[in-house]
């Protein structure tokens, strides 16, 4: 037997999604996609509260038949928005006709995090706000009023 050196190159997501290259440079992909679609990509693959379709793949826990249909579709959708950026500027006005394509492409265009823990901590924090919103006001006990004036 002899030994063979691994000829055989991979990329991982997280090289893929990273803003710069092992080499220093800049990533053009994120710039390309722009942060909304960056920010899907990374809450679909990548966060701990998402979908972690990368480890679900790369692990070989996906099976077809049980995939959410949710996933899939928006898999397909956002799909079909990089293939329209990718599209003959002659064909994508025939495409923007349709009001569906525009609804879509609006969507990805106003993609915000929802998985990212900093996404998740303001939507907890919105939550308390609303809920002290609820609280009726409490009075002070007497003399607080005074001491904060000091």
């Amino acid at each position: 037997m002899s030994a063979t050196a691994s000829t055989a190159l991979y990329t991982t997501f997280d090289e893929i999604l990273a803003k710069h290259l092992n080499d220093g440079k800049i990533n053009q992909l994120p710039l390309f996609l722009g942060e909304p679609a960056m920010e899907f990509l990374w809450d679909f693959l990548n966060h701990q509260e998402g979908p972690r379709v990368r480890d679900r793949l790369s692990h070989g826990e996906v099976s077809l038949p049980e995939f959410p249909r949710e996933a899939a579709n928006q898999l397909l959708a956002f799909s079909f928005v990089l293939l329209l950026r990718l599209t003959d500027e002659d064909l994508l006005p025939v495409f923007k006709e349709k009001a569906m394509v525009r609804s879509l492409m609006g969507l990805a265009e106003g993609y915000v995090a929802r998985c990212h823990p900093a996404s998740r901590l303001k939507k907890q924090v919105l939550s308390c706000e609303e809920s002290l919103r609820a609280w009726p006001l409490l009075p002070l006990p007497k003399g607080a009023g005074g001491e904060a004036a000091q």
